[in-house]
């Protein structure tokens, strides 16, 4: 028998046509028998403060605006003074508000026509031990204005790893949850993505000692808290 190109061509064809339809078989069944699951991991570590700021300074009343802003620059520029007097840089202050209004105020019966200036600034505390001295200072020299306090949110390098490795861990465990509950076996992390995060709990108010007038600064603890996206494939 003769063949013709057109005959070789359909023989050829024959042969590879079932290699194709049982490769294209296997893939599907690949993708078929693989589930992908994308787990939100989440840790927590727990963090010493680092840092604090407080809100501190002095309102004043006057029943003309030049004497009520004198009157305040006067009493600021005091309380600048104790600050600088117990050891606070010029950097870790900074005027948070500086506010003349009208105003009008009883006393004795009488109204008083006046202005009002509000002047306040906010203070960095590197040494968390001295905040409540240096406040109970501060209200010696004139501030009437305090307001805080409020704990540092960077996420210190050893609690940041803590935290992460935390995550890690409680996406393993999901993944291999949920494959154990489908019937199925964790095969590999397809893709993983990191976020930084921080969560300080509620500082404590400031509140005095049972024994004498020392103001004392609660700090508490912080909770550095990460979460990571990961992908898991999941197989029979």
């Amino acid at each position: 028998m003769n063949f013709t190109p057109r005959h070789v061509a359909a023989i050829t064809l024959v042969a590879v046509a079932p290699w194709i339809i049982a490769t294209a078989i296997n893939e599907d069944n690949v993708r078929d028998s693989s589930t992908v699951v994308t787990i939100v991991g989440q840790g927590t570590a727990p963090q010493e403060a680092q840092l604090l700021t407080m809100r501190a300074g002095v309102t004043t009343f006057a029943t003309t605006a030049g004497q009520a802003w004198g009157k305040n620059a006067r009493a600021m520029a005091e309380l600048r003074s104790e600050l600088k007097g117990q050891g606070i840089s010029d950097v870790d202050i900074r005027t948070e508000g500086l506010n003349l209004s009208e105003q009008t105020k009883r006393e004795d019966g009488d109204e008083i026509k006046g202005f009002s200036v509000h002047h306040n600034v906010t203070i960095v505390f590197r040494d968390i031990d001295r905040t409540g001295a240096i406040l109970d200072a501060l209200v010696d020299a004139g501030a009437n204005n305090i307001m805080g306090p409020r704990f540092s949110s960077d996420a210190g390098g050893k609690a940041e790893q803590l935290a992460r490795e935390a995550a890690i861990h409680d996406a393993n465990q999901r993944a291999a949850f949920y494959a154990k509950s489908l019937g199925l076996k964790v095969r590999r992390v397809v893709a993983i993505r990191d976020s930084n995060g921080y969560a300080s709990q509620e500082p404590s108010a400031l509140r005095t000692n049972d024994v004498g007038d020392e103001t004392k600064v609660s700090t508490g603890e912080d909770a550095v808290r990460l979460s990571i996206n990961a992908e898991y494939e999941l197989t029979r």
